[in-house]
């Protein structure tokens, strides 16, 4: 079963965001996690908070903790807030502050059901 958790308009830019991820990835869920989570950087607990947020609705649906496994963890480019500081002579600077969406899927298996697909019991 797949379980698919979104977070959108995230503070922060696309390229920085994917830096941080690259430096977590793991195929273990839970190495991830903990690569996160000792991260210094503010950005690092936004990736932390989704990923907990898929975690959190993968129990609520019933699947087993041990048998979740990392399928995708994608970071697209949002909206872009222009704003405009003063600068001297009349003139203005834009600045530029762009967000991202998170999104996180995860797979796995309901807790009850037995390992082997194949067999009729």
């Amino acid at each position: 079963m797949k379980i698919v958790a979104k977070s959108r308009f995230v503070q922060g830019s696309p390229a920085k965001l994917r830096r941080i991820l690259d430096s977590a990835k793991s195929k273990n869920l839970f190495e991830v996690q903990n690569k996160l989570k000792f991260m210094i950087s503010f950005k690092a607990k936004l990736l932390l908070k989704a990923l907990n947020s898929a975690i959190a609705s993968a129990k609520e649906k019933g699947l087993d903790e041990d048998s979740l496994k990392l399928t995708e963890f994608r970071i697209d480019q949002g909206p872009t807030y222009k704003r405009l500081r003063i600068r001297s002579r009349g003139r203005t600077d834009t600045i530029r502050r762009k967000t991202s969406h998170i999104a996180v899927i995860l797979e796995g298996e309901k807790e009850g059901r037995k390992e082997s697909r194949g067999a009729k019991s």
